[in-house]
């Protein structure tokens, strides 16, 4: 029986790489197999040791392998693929030798974790919010693609939100040079007004599902802490115990200080560090 195993998953729709290296980090284990429950617990199952640790790197899957998989091995470990250049950047990719270099950088600490939780009703209040989200960004996608066709018709006074209010269109696309064209903008201001109505309906379902988590009354007594951002700050977040430092948390909400320095002299300016949510970042 081996002591400690490290199994590195590199995970894909159909099929899946696992490989598993022991504690001197020899490889002992290499296999290519059906993205499946009992195809990668079985694999899992028969290796004996005493402690398994296993990788895999956050994806659509992601969520569905780690709520899968915690049962069968002593931790297990999401990773932020950005930070694996490894894995990433090698010559000689293929996914054996990535779930090979995965199990690597998990035995030396090398691998940057990515929170999931172990509720699936807060993994669901998240895709909830990021459905709104989704939503509000496709409305103002299709906002911005309406008044580019007004202006590249000739109709420049499109500024404001009067272009799109019901009461007024009419009188903006009478203003277009011809049918064709007034024709596809009164499609674009269907297409509007459907996501409009959805967005509408994601917005209550987030607030619905809300009701269960009353920090967020708590965050909305703070000023200017509107019931969106609450919702959304709450959603993303789930819990603060995931964060050992405050500082790590300003750096999740894209609020921490990037530098850069070599031989004791700084190579840039201080700025903002890109890494993180951007969404936390803009409601703060």
């Amino acid at each position: 029986m081996r002591q400690v195993v490290y199994f590195g998953l590199d995970a894909h729709v159909r099929n899946s790489a696992l490989a598993a290296v022991g504690m001197d980090g020899n490889l002992f284990m290499s296999k290519q197999l059906r993205t499946r429950e009992l195809s990668i617990v079985s694999r899992i199952v028969a290796v004996d040791a005493k402690e398994k640790i296993l990788a895999l790197e956050e994806s659509t899957l992601a969520a569905w392998l780690a709520g899968m998989l915690r049962g069968y091995v002593d931790k297990l470990v999401v990773c932020d693929p950005r930070h694996n250049a490894l894995i990433s950047k090698s010559a000689n990719k293929d996914d054996l030798a990535d779930a090979f270099r995965l199990a690597r950088l998990l035995r030396m600490g090398e691998l940057r974790p990515v929170y999931h939780s172990d509720h699936q009703h807060r993994a669901t209040f998240k895709a909830i919010a990021q459905q709104y989200l989704k939503l509000r960004d496709s409305q103002r996608s299709l906002k911005t693609i309406i008044k580019a066709k007004y202006r590249r018709a000739g109709v420049l006074r499109v500024d404001g939100t009067t272009v799109f209010s019901a009461a007024h269109r009419k009188s903006f696309l009478e203003q277009l040079p011809n049918a064709p064209t007034r024709e596809m903008v009164s499609d674009d201001y269907d297409v509007l007004d459907s996501t409009i109505a959805v967005q509408q309906k994601a917005q209550d379902r987030m607030i619905r599902e809300g009701r269960r988590y009353p920090e967020i009354q708590q965050f909305m007594k703070m000023p200017g802490v509107g019931p969106i951002s609450a919702h959304v700050f709450d959603a993303f977040i789930q819990t603060p115990h995931r964060f050992a430092t405050k500082q790590r948390l300003w750096r999740y909400c894209r609020l921490g200080i990037r530098t850069r320095s070599s031989a004791g002299k700084p190579l840039a300016y201080k700025r903002l560090d890109r890494s993180g949510n951007g969404e936390l970042k803009a409601l703060s």
